[in-house]
């Protein structure tokens, strides 16, 4: 087991740690950057919304499924899911 300790800014963090980009949040909701940053917070009932899971699931098995580095690509591009 690894423990990697790091400190860095919200977009290098996800980039770090393997998000599906460093301009989009994690996995359980939709918040996505604005302009390079996560302000804004006069949207924060947007923040929370948390994703349906099963459908992250089935998008993730989708992702593995695909053969070609362009399939992924695009599926990443259109459902946030690796």
């Amino acid at each position: 087991m690894a423990i990697i300790c790091y400190s860095s800014d919200i977009p290098a963090a996800r980039k770090l740690c393997g998000h599906i980009s460093a301009l989009a949040a994690c996995h359980r909701c939709y918040k996505q950057a604005n302009n390079g940053n996560f302000s804004g917070f006069d949207d924060m009932v947007e923040w929370f919304k948390t994703r349906d899971l099963e459908e992250f699931c089935k998008n993730v098995v989708k992702w593995r499924n695909y053969k070609s580095k362009d399939e992924r690509n695009y599926h990443v591009s259109n459902n946030l899911v690796r």
